[in-house]
């Protein structure tokens, strides 16, 4: 675990408070758009949603048991999104210490994660998770209809194991910036195995026309080995888009 190996034997929870700092913040959206721009892309494949910063209304959480830090979410994030040669890159930035990046390639099944890379920082240590997904972790089939079920697996290099059961709960119209959007529900169930042991639960609801995320809501709850014992982690979340045009 990132704090286990920062932390003397003995002393009580506020002794490390006063010795361990946190400067978690927002991630800023124009440090996003200036990251962006400052990058090269092209335009996506067809059918995926077009390249640029997309703002999304924000709530949520992240804490650990360790000294029961808890970080809030901003009321805005940003999930950028960057063409790759197969598919896309989605990097959702909420806090300058909390990112996660999805790899998805578009192909006959659908869209479908081949891997991502997660940042958590706490007290100026950082813990980076990539998970590669072999076999292809299925986001949205190509053509979705309700009921349809498929698995989930990934696995990261440190032997931890990402397994379950994805979805597709229906169809629905949202609303964003006063515009009708037509959306799939895409539901997401996993449980994880190894070092970190807990569960995640996603809820997606994707444009249809070219599968941008128009509201996520997403929960995990786990617990890793530690020199100190289990250390808990959990996070909540829920983003809603501001506007379908992206920022460039």
């Amino acid at each position: 675990m990132l704090i286990a190996g920062g932390v003397a034997a003995g002393g009580g929870v506020v002794a490390w408070r006063l010795v361990l700092h946190d400067d978690a913040r927002p991630a800023e959206v124009r440090a996003a758009v200036a990251r962006f721009r400052a990058t090269r892309v092209g335009s996506t494949k067809r059918g995926l949603a077009e390249a640029g910063v997309y703002v999304y209304a924000t709530t949520g959480f992240e804490r650990i048991s360790f000294g029961g830090l808890e970080h809030a979410y901003p009321a805005r994030s940003t999930i950028t999104i960057t063409p790759t040669r197969c598919g896309i890159r989605l990097r959702w930035d909420v806090l300058t210490a909390r990112r996660t990046a999805w790899n998805y390639c578009l192909g006959a099944r659908g869209l479908v994660r081949t891997g991502s890379r997660e940042l958590h920082r706490f007290y100026d240590r950082n813990e980076t998770t990539v998970y590669v997904c072999g076999r292809g972790w299925l986001l949205v089939p190509l053509h979705p209809r309700t009921n349809r079920h498929w698995p989930l697996r990934c696995a990261d290099a440190q032997g931890g194991r990402e397994r379950g059961t994805g979805s597709v709960v229906g169809f629905a119209t949202l609303h964003v910036a006063g515009r009708a959007v037509r959306t799939v529900h895409v539901r997401l169930r996993a449980t994880l195995a190894g070092r970190s042991e807990g569960t995640a639960a996603d809820d997606y609801w994707l444009r249809t026309s070219d599968r941008l995320p128009v509201r996520i809501v997403t929960r995990s709850d786990t617990a890793t080995r530690s020199p100190i014992g289990a250390v808990r982690y959990a996070e909540q979340a829920t983003l809603t888009l501001v506007s379908p045009e992206p920022l460039r």
